[in-house]
């Protein structure tokens, strides 16, 4: 990664060049969740035609192609008496499902190490060659902090959150558009739910932000203390300091630990309102769908279909928000990197001398 490129650029720009190199990575991982979302959405509309078309009488709701399939088996009949085939369709579906799952998941921990190792190495050589003056201006313990616990938030964003709201964002439209060729009304009506779900992570997402800068910016003051102690050990027994340096620590522990407090405690409310929402989304459904089923423009399988989908989505809209906390961190992460990669280096000059070292100790 080139320093130079790094310099005044925003967050968007960071991420695309520490993409470089690595995007093999990033585009397995998306084309596999793509697929293992798509094939976890198979699973409810087979369990739907089982009850609708195998159990009940009604005509197959399915592409021409399959129920020439389901003709030259033998039929309805031929399902019915053998129903462990629908089983079989499912679980064959769940275990394609799983190895996209696992393609995705390895793809993104390849992804991560691969992103931890370059930025690493960036900050690494970039510092070594950084004026003394700045050295003399800062902490070392922030200076680990930022090139430890930052990196690593910032390489499980682009590996993790990233992917996971591209994964969200897939399912609702895929989802929706099911839906709505299912029945239009209840489609509506779960939809509905999806702005409140958006306007109220969107309001936490701000929040967390501020919080875990404070938070962000309180660890690297206590690794400062920790780093001064271990490297002056001899200096503060020799002073009898023991008792004011632990104090002082003490006090910075405690700063950090109650401002992650704060932060759970902002994160409690939001997935007790997240819950509530799930909760009443689903709730809407079954009494809304059992309406509409009585009076006929639904059937039962169609209902259940929609309950399927209803529970899919439920996890994914409540971490949303979750998501959107740890990019709002990724954010912060990337601008106290940036911080280090922004500060010019010192240059060489034509004029300087550089005499041959050849490292022999003579007496």
């Amino acid at each position: 990664m080139n320093n130079k490129q790094l310099n005044g650029k925003g967050n968007f720009a960071f991420i695309m060049q520490m993409m470089r190199g690595n995007w093999r990575f990033f585009w397995i991982c998306v084309i596999a969740m793509a697929l293992g979302v798509c094939l976890s959405y198979i699973t409810p509309k087979i369990v739907g035609v089982t009850i609708d078309s195998v159990i009940g009488r009604m005509d197959f709701n399915l592409p021409q192609r399959l129920k020439d399939v389901i003709t030259q088996l033998g039929g309805r009949e031929f399902l019915l008496k053998n129903l462990f085939i629908c089983g079989l369709l499912v679980f064959a579906v769940a275990v394609f499902s799983a190895v996209f799952n696992y393609i995705r998941n390895y793809s993104g921990a390849k992804l991560a190490q691969h992103l931890s190792y370059k930025l690493r190495k960036t900050l690494f050589d970039h510092i070594q060659r950084l004026p003394f003056s700045w050295h003399k201006s800062i902490q070392t313990g922030d200076v680990m902090q930022r090139c430890s616990s930052d990196v690593d938030t910032v390489c499980n964003f682009v590996s993790g959150q990233f992917t996971e709201v591209v994964r969200i964002v897939f399912m609702l439209v895929i989802a929706y558009v099911l839906m709505f060729s299912i029945n239009t009304k209840l489609a509506l009506a779960c939809l509905a739910f999806v702005p409140v779900v958006i306007g109220y992570s969107g309001g936490f997402y701000g929040r967390i932000a501020k919080r875990f800068k404070l938070a962000d910016e309180a660890e690297g003051r206590m690794h400062a203390i920790a780093q001064e102690n271990f490297t002056g050990v001899r200096v503060v027994r020799a002073f009898g300091r023991e008792r004011q340096e632990l104090d002082r620590f003490k006090a910075g522990n405690d700063e950090f630990a109650n401002l992650w407090i704060k932060t759970g405690d902002l994160m409690s409310w939001y997935w007790s309102i997240g819950d509530l929402i799930s909760s009443s989304q689903t709730a809407m459904l079954l009494i809304y769908g059992t309406f509409l089923t009585v009076n006929g423009e639904m059937s039962p399988g169609d209902i259940i279909v929609f309950a399927m989908y209803g529970g899919m989505l439920a996890w994914p809209m409540r971490r949303l928000g979750r998501t959107l906390g740890e990019m709002s961190k990724a954010g912060v992460s990337i601008g106290r990197i940036n911080e280090i990669l922004t500060v010019k280096a010192e240059r060489d000059e034509e004029t300087d001398l550089f005499p041959e070292i050849k490292g022999d100790i003579k007496y």
